[in-house]
């Protein structure tokens, strides 16, 4: 170990390169009274999630175009 390393000690806590979330049903769009990508995503940022996938339970789907490509 270089002399000037600085040691942290992480015990008790999760040390990983990036959470994904694989399963999140978020409103956006149509049913944004659920949760939009925002809020979804700040809850997200909070848990220590990198990205997430979202379900395709919105109406639209959110992987239909033009919604995604607007």
């Amino acid at each position: 170990m270089p002399d000037n390393a600085e040691v942290v000690d992480a015990k008790g806590h999760v040390l990983a390169p990036g959470l994904i979330d694989m399963r999140v049903f978020v409103g956006e769009p149509g049913k944004e009274y659920r949760e939009t990508l925002a809020s979804a995503g700040a809850a997200a940022v909070a848990g220590g999630v990198t990205s997430f996938v979202m379900m395709p339970d919105t109406t639209p789907w959110s992987t239909t175009a033009p919604w995604w490509t607007s």
